[in-house]
């Protein structure tokens, strides 16, 4: 725990500020969200999905920046000869990621709710879904970041993976009036999970019952880590 909690330190306040976490990471979430805002969408669906978009975007920017620079100036084999395991470099990454995924959505919520005049149903459930979904989404990040041959083409991959997500997993458009195809492509997304678990804390109401969303939620990352560990094995 030691050896991971160091290395979350060093990737959050070394990878904080670079240009394609704060784009990524913050800004574009916020500013494609608020962008329905204008156009006169239903602020009180709209929200939860807001949450989960930066909170997504938060986490996986940080893994796939952190991971792209290290692997392009040969720093990530710093790591491996270091004595480490591959589960403490891949836990250490994903704890990076955890912290600035949910430091994004939390800001997120504590800017855009007061402002939209939106009240939560049940707030310890809301950290809750933040924390669960950042954990989750972390794990994703790292693992993306490990399969790319290339890491300058981490976030054109990323990003072909997020954009559609973020259409088919209930965050604009209500899974109940999606069609029934949409409907089943939209579980296999782990997006999909977050956004119905930040709904019901919201508004008790959600498409998915809590208890899969919960579980979904713990399968998706434990699989996502157990991948990331087996590339970085495969890789090194």
């Amino acid at each position: 725990m030691k050896n991971v909690y160091y290395l979350a330190k060093k990737d959050f306040f070394q990878y904080f500020i670079k240009p394609a976490t704060i784009s990524w990471g913050i800004i574009f979430p916020i500013v494609f969200a608020m962008a329905f805002v204008v156009r006169g969408r239903d602020i009180n669906f709209l929200a939860p999905g807001l949450i989960a978009i930066a909170s997504f975007f938060g986490a996986t920017s940080m893994a796939s920046t952190s991971i792209t620079f290290e692997r392009r100036f040969k720093e990530f084999e710093r790591l491996i000869l270091a004595p480490l395991s591959y589960w403490e470099i891949v836990m250490g990454k994903v704890v990076g990621s955890l912290v600035f995924g949910l430091f994004v959505s939390l800001i997120t919520t504590f800017i855009t709710l007061p402002f939209l005049g939106i009240q939560v149903g049940n707030p310890l459930l809301l950290t809750v879904a933040c924390i669960l979904t950042s954990i989750a989404f972390s794990s994703i990040g790292v693992f993306i970041a490990l399969i790319i041959k290339d890491p300058r083409n981490i976030m054109i991959v990323v990003n072909s993976i997020r954009l559609p997500m973020i259409f088919l997993s209930g965050v604009f458009i209500p899974l109940s009036a999606s069609p029934t195809i949409l409907q089943y492509i939209s579980l296999l997304m782990p997006l999909t999970y977050a956004v119905e678990l930040l709904r019901y804390s919201f508004t008790y109401n959600a498409f998915i019952p809590i208890e899969i969303s919960l579980v979904a939620i713990f399968v998706w990352f434990f699989i996502f880590l157990v991948l990331a560990v087996a590339s970085l094995k495969h890789k090194y």
